[in-house]
């Protein structure tokens, strides 16, 4: 390859040789010759040096340059050598550059070999039949590869990222290729896709699981919850004007929070399906979806069976509820009427005499067990504080340590017509009670949180392939690639990515799983000993900000979002206290992932954050604090600055030098 800089005219000594004005002028000359000869390689060979100075500067930032493109093309390594030597060559007095970009491998890494030879015009030697001297300069630069390394590449996939997948393939892949170029195999590398929940696979450790239930959060939804009251509460009075009781009963009294009619707006942009304009997602296409039912994953013999049966033949026992509360349904329902018998299904529960509640234990695989074609695709839910933000090992004595199998519910069947919640896809009623809907002596269950509709007849409208999905999984995203120093794998995995809508975007479930990918600890426990020679880093991408997605058809204040890995917004105990808002769900998870990149550094590992294309501020300066230093924290506009963003981060983490 040839550079060509325009060379600077020599000084003519040809008006001196012509001059004949008298023999003393002319001996004058003559004499004057030898003397400009030697002056003129003076002055010739101190600008050779400069010149020679500022070729080795501008070759050795070539060397550099192209060290930091290997793993990429050679193509690539040849344009950045190029590109660094037009930059500190500008002002060059050099002509007709020649330079050569090479390969080669040194004992500790990969290397570049840079090699630029050009002519320098000279002035007054060209007296002595020396026109123009060579100049050259020769740099090499080795990449001696991250060292023992375990890095976590945390990537945002939701529906935002709709027009920038390609891109973030093409970075992530460059970056994954640069720090993989020494050939090294103490690298090591895992791949966390997230959105508003992360896909930790279905080969995750069974013992890991939650599965019995009991954790604090499990199965929120429905634990205890009012399905049900006698008879439409006429016939019966929980809170009768005078007490006098025969029947000695334990009982509990539910509170219900009053939902704010004014949450607010979520300010996030990751919205079902009004960003990939090749689906219908509108209020009236739910029913038309084609059933897409899920043949394989975790088997179904993995369900503990600790729900209470919701399958036929439902069993029943028969309840009495005695004066004052039984009433004769005459408002004010004060007046004692006949004792009343109805019958209570096996492991429900009849709370103030009046009222039918699920059971408290419920096992979301249990529910998935009882809908035909359905199945675990391998998304969790966040443990109960603090363990959300750490790294703590699954213990066999503590249900909160462990992962609960995330289960987004069916939501409410609305009429054909009307808007339609984000994630229906169960008919509500027991297959049994079509018509009815409700045990004998019952009002008819409530139609969101019962949980006799899963009742393995049942069958589920399930879509789970991107961007839009629909089911128990819905806006489950891809499955999490393990620590490895497969490089194919890495890069098989990121070029398999697809942008998931729905849900929202939770930065903190993506920091926490890629750091537990890299910790010593169970679930995974891959990594390294914390204190030991290799680094741990976590490389995170976002392209928004911490927030959910709306789903309240009509104005419903029912969920108020679309479900996630901390439940629905309504289920304000995971997210905020009530009155619960969309401002404050999203300081929280502010909050969280705060708190589990101060958690993580805390362990030593070396967090980079990358800001795509979000201009806004609080993110922005989250993402800053999170980065373990300054120079980790940077932004990128566009697929370019995108690339240039992951190459800065891999020239920080690979160890570049200067050869010769």
């Amino acid at each position: 390859m040839t550079l060509r800089t325009t060379a600077r005219p020599g000084v003519s000594a040809r008006r001196f040789l012509s001059d004949e004005r008298g023999n003393v002028i002319l001996f004058f000359g003559l004499a004057l010759v030898p003397l400009i000869a030697v002056g003129g390689a003076a002055l010739d060979y101190a600008r050779g040096a400069k010149a020679r100075e500022q070729l080795r500067v501008a070759v050795d930032a070539a060397a550099l340059a192209a060290a930091q493109k290997i793993g990429g093309s050679y193509a690539q390594r040849r344009s950045a050598a190029l590109g660094a030597l037009e930059a500190n060559l500008a002002t060059s007095p050099l002509e007709s550059l020649n330079v050569w970009v090479t390969d080669f491998t040194a004992p500790d890494g990969q290397g570049v070999r840079i090699v630029a030879e050009g002519l320098l015009p000279t002035t007054l030697m060209k007296l002595i039949g020396q026109p123009k001297m060579d100049i050259g300069s020769t740099a090499e630069a080795v990449a001696g590869g991250a060292g023992a390394a375990e890095i976590a590449l945390v990537l945002d996939n939701t529906g935002s990222m709709i027009n920038d997948m390609p891109a973030l393939k093409t970075a992530a892949s460059n970056f994954v290729n640069t720090v993989f170029a020494s050939g090294s195999t103490s690298v090591k590398m895992s791949v966390v896709p997230y959105v508003a929940t992360v896909n930790v696979g279905t080969s995750f450790p069974m013992s890991a699981l939650e599965l019995t239930g009991q954790s604090t959060y499990h199965a929120g939804l429905y634990r205890g919850r009012w399905v049900s009251g006698i008879q439409y509460w006429d016939g019966c009075n929980p809170y009768p004007s005078s007490t006098t009781t025969t029947t000695t009963t334990t009982t509990t009294t539910p509170t219900t929070p009053t939902t704010p009619t004014d949450p607010g707006t979520p300010i996030g942009g990751d919205k079902t399906g009004a960003l990939d304009p090749a689906s219908d997602l509108s209020p009236y296409a739910d029913r038309a979806r084609a059933f897409a039912r899920a043949m394989f994953g975790v088997s179904r013999a993995a369900a503990q069976s600790v729900t209470a049966n919701s399958v036929d033949p439902i069993v029943t026992t028969p309840y009495t509820i005695p004066p004052p509360y039984a009433t004769t349904g005459v408002a004010p329902y004060n007046d004692p009427g006949p004792a009343i018998t109805v019958q209570v299904p096996i492991g429900y529960a009849p709370t103030q005499y009046c009222y039918l509640t699920n059971p408290t234990t419920i096992s979301h695989f249990d529910l998935l067990n009882r809908m035909p074609g359905a199945r675990w695709k391998g998304c969790v839910e966040a443990r109960p504080a603090p363990y959300d933000t750490t790294d703590d090992p699954p213990l066999p004595s503590d249900s909160s340590t462990h992962f609960v199998p995330y289960f987004a519910p069916d939501e409410r069947d609305t009429p054909i017509g009307e808007p339609q919640f984000a994630n229906n896809y169960l008919n509500d009623t027991h297959a049994s009670w079509v018509g009815v809907a409700k045990p004998l002596g019952w009002s008819p269950f409530d139609g969101l949180s019962n949980i006799m509709k899963y009742d393995n007849v049942n069958t589920p409208t399930i879509v789970e392939t991107p961007p839009s999905t629909k089911g128990p999984n819905f806006a489950c995203p891809d499955a999490l690639l393990r620590l490895t120093n497969v490089k194919a794998d890495i890069l098989t995995k990121i070029n398999s990515l697809s942008y998931w809508s729905g849900g929202g975007t939770i930065s903190s479930e993506g920091l926490a799983w890629g750091w537990r990918t890299i910790s010593p600890n169970a679930p995974f426990a891959q990594g390294a000993p914390y204190g030991g020679t290799g680094k741990k880093y976590i490389v995170l991408m976002t392209d928004g900000i911490n927030s959910l997605v709306e789903n309240r058809p009509s104005g419903s204040t029912e969920l108020l979002s679309e479900y996630t890995a901390y439940g629905y917004l309504n289920q304000a105990v995971r997210m905020s206290d009530y009155p619960v808002t969309f401002p404050k769900a999203e300081t929280f998870l502010n909050t969280r992932m705060n708190e589990v990149c101060a958690n993580a550094k805390a362990k030593g590992i070396s967090i980079f954050t990358i800001l795509f294309r979000e201009t806004n501020t609080t993110i922005a300066d989250l993402l800053k604090q999170c980065a373990s230093t300054p120079a980790q924290a940077l932004k990128a506009s566009d697929a370019a600055s995108l690339n240039a963003a992951f190459s800065n981060i891999a020239a920080q983490l690979n160890t570049l030098r200067l050869s010769k």
